[in-house]
């Protein structure tokens, strides 16, 4: 799970997916919602679904919780 969090990341800030500057932004979470049973090809299991990507911004989380 962790290296589809980092692809995604890498996705969403190079501007492929949203067309928000991402640098003050952490991210902060992944949720992968499935609804239905797609298909089985070639030894692969095809599911239908959504994801959430959640970003906070860094300025907010420094105030919020700041280093001890």
């Amino acid at each position: 799970m962790i290296r589809l969090q980092k692809e995604m990341d890498k996705k969403v800030r190079k501007g492929k997916i949203i067309d928000r500057n991402l640098d003050n932004y952490e991210l902060q979470s992944i949720e992968l919602s499935i609804w239905d049973f797609s298909e089985v090809s070639d030894g692969y299991i095809y599911f239908l679904g959504e994801q959430k990507l959640t970003y906070r911004d860094k300025k907010i989380i420094k105030t919020s919780y700041p280093e001890t």
